[in-house]
């Protein structure tokens, strides 16, 4: 009778025992893993875009357009990569864990994170970086002081050695680059631009899902993604045809973003107000400068022109940059006489640039000979026939560029310069550029360029060959100084070093720098946090941050369950129908007794 009594009590204490486990299964939260805390993910994050990409292939286009260079920061993945603001001057790793450099700066070994994979499944492995260093950096585009190797050697599947050219003090080799999985690009080694990318496999946080030439880009998370998968589950990215599009689709929630410098001033004074208490717009300092570069490789009697310093410093003299920053930026921008933020200990506070000023300007042409002798309000030069007529070349569809323009056009007619203006789209000007200066058939041309604070970006460009000298300038000594900058890892010699470069500038006059315009960010307030704001704004080509950091607010949007496993209920039924058949049985057996 005892033992009749202990089952029964057995078998209704386990029965308990499974309904109560069962009725404390937890569901689990989906959450994407942070630094600090953990936030929810899951939401569609949209950025509104003004330009348009129209190519995914590895050229120009992608390379050195701020759609483009989104793409890149996403979908792709270098080795490592320039540290979120302000922490400029660090490098974070990305495909590379960690690496490490001779004391001669010049060879690095970068050792790979083994859990990376590219968008198809396939391991990235260090004959990646190899292809890579060896074909993607013959492409001009792709061919910097930081890229230049000397040779790489394999040394295992996720272990590399990169043999630099010159030595690499300020960064780390490639930091910019996109490394390619060789498995998708080999057949196309010898010509990487014929390649049309369409699918764009990279080994980024983000996957290409679909997009459509022009119009937008649509992203998914990559969820094996080796530091983490994004918070947000897509991100899209849209071209609109007119800023006031751009707007409405932000003001309607449409949008969550516009991307800086997709906004103008007076779009920001428009939004401002609106008052939607919803939409905020942040306000940066920029990373873009403008400037003038004066073509000196054109021949003829303008040609010669254009090479006297002093007829450059007319110029300089007649442009009014203040006028500029108010009148295509609002006063949104700074005037400036190099590419180099103030606050920075590589600026050289003791330059001098050249004031707006007309007087000096029309002394100078007058001495040069060049003379309005029929009184049609241009110049004639000494032989009396030829017109001081520039033609100035710029992008068309840049509103900034067409508001620059107009504001040069007038200053320089003050001083009996006429200019004709050159509007091409933005494919026909980059093309025209890497033509080389000789087969620039303009005298002016517009130029700017997203520098950030990586100050080699800042000094590159009067560097004799480099992509962006796109008027033929060369100077040994400023050469002989770049070399010696970017190789030198004593930071006081550097910013000798820089501050001297920055001289030259000003004493040579090759270009003519004009504005830093600052960074406004339009973005809504309502569904999502986590913006990293910094030089350039929310985002930039060198701080892609805030595409990793956007989440969803927490408890905004109530995440659906999983669908529950109904395992343990199957277990703990069955577990109760066994009871009851003993407590059964045991009672039975009792009444025999």
């Amino acid at each position: 009778m005892r033992s009749n009594l202990l089952v029964l009590t057995s078998s209704f204490l386990i029965a308990l025992l499974l309904v109560a486990l069962v009725s404390h299964i937890v569901y689990p939260v989906n959450y994407a893993s942070g630094e600090e805390e953990e936030y929810p993910y899951g939401g569609t994050f949209r950025v509104g875009w003004s330009e348009t990409l129209d190519t995914l292939k590895m050229g120009q286009e992608i390379a050195w357009s701020l759609l483009g260079c989104a793409i890149l920061s996403t979908v792709y993945e270098e080795l490592a990569f320039m540290g979120p603001p302000p922490n400029y001057d660090e490098f974070v790793p990305m495909l590379a864990t960690s690496w490490e450099v001779s004391e001669d700066y010049t060879t690095w070994i970068f050792h790979l994170d083994p859990k990376a994979k590219w968008h198809d499944g396939k391991p990235v492995t260090a004959g990646d970086v190899a292809f890579t260093v060896k074909y993607l950096i013959k492409v001009p585009v792709w061919n910097g002081t930081d890229t230049d190797a000397k040779e790489v050697e394999i040394i295992d599947d996720h272990t590399v050695k990169i043999v630099m050219k010159q030595p690499i003090t300020l960064s780390v080799p490639l930091w910019w680059v996109p490394i390619l999985p060789k498995h998708i690009w080999w057949d196309y080694r010898d010509d990487i631009l014929s390649y049309d990318n369409k699918e764009a496999i990279g080994s980024g946080p983000f996957i290409l899902e679909e997009w459509e030439p022009g119009k937008y880009f649509k992203l998914k998370a990559n969820e094996d993604y080796h530091l983490g998968r994004p918070y947000i589950d897509y991100l899209i990215f849209k071209s609109y045809s007119s800023e006031d599009a751009l707007i409405m689709a932000l003001l309607k929630g449409e949008i969550d973003m516009i991307a800086p410098y997709a906004l103008s001033p007076s779009a920001a004074h428009q939004i401002m107000k609106e008052g939607n208490p919803n939409v905020n717009i942040k306000i940066d300092t920029g990373d873009s400068f403008y400037w003038l570069t004066i073509n000196l490789k054109r021949p003829g009697l303008l040609g010669d022109l254009l090479r006297n310093l002093e007829f450059r410093k007319a110029l300089a003299y007649s442009i009014d940059k203040s006028k500029i920053a108010e009148v295509a930026f609002l006063g949104y921008a700074d005037p400036v006489d190099v590419p180099i933020y103030k606050e920075m200990d590589y600026y050289n506070p003791n330059i001098k640039g050249y004031e707006y000023n007309v007087t000096k300007a029309n002394k100078i042409l007058d001495e040069l000979g060049w003379k309005d002798i029929d009184g049609d309000g241009i110049r004639e030069g000494p032989d009396e026939i030829t017109d001081l007529i520039l033609n100035l070349l710029i992008i068309g569809t840049n509103p900034y560029h067409v508001k620059i323009a107009t504001s040069i056009t007038e200053d320089l007619a003050k001083v009996g310069i006429k200019v004709n203006v050159v509007p091409v789209d933005d494919s026909a000007y980059w093309n025209i550029l890497g033509g080389g200066p000789e087969n620039i058939e303009y005298h002016l041309i517009l130029f700017y360029e997203a520098i950030g604070p990586d100050i080699t970006f800042a000094l590159e460009p009067l560097l004799t060959g480099s992509w962006s000298n796109v008027g033929g300038y060369s100077n040994e000594e400023y050469d002989e100084l770049f070399y010696n900058f970017t190789s030198q890892p004593d930071r006081s010699k550097r910013v000798k070093i820089a501050r001297r470069m920055q001289e030259i500038m000003l004493e040579d006059l090759p270009v003519i720098y004009l504005v830093n315009p600052n960074a406004l960010t339009a973005y809504r307030t309502d569904k999502f946090e986590g913006f990293v704001f910094g030089i350039g704004g929310a985002w930039t080509w060198f701080s892609p941050w805030t595409f990793r950091k956007v989440h969803l607010k927490p408890g905004l949007v109530e995440k659906p369950k999983p669908t529950p496993d109904y395992t343990p209920w199957i277990i703990a039924g069955v577990a109760i129908v066994v009871a009851v058949i003993a407590i059964v049985y045991a009672v039975k057996m009792r009444g025999r007794r």
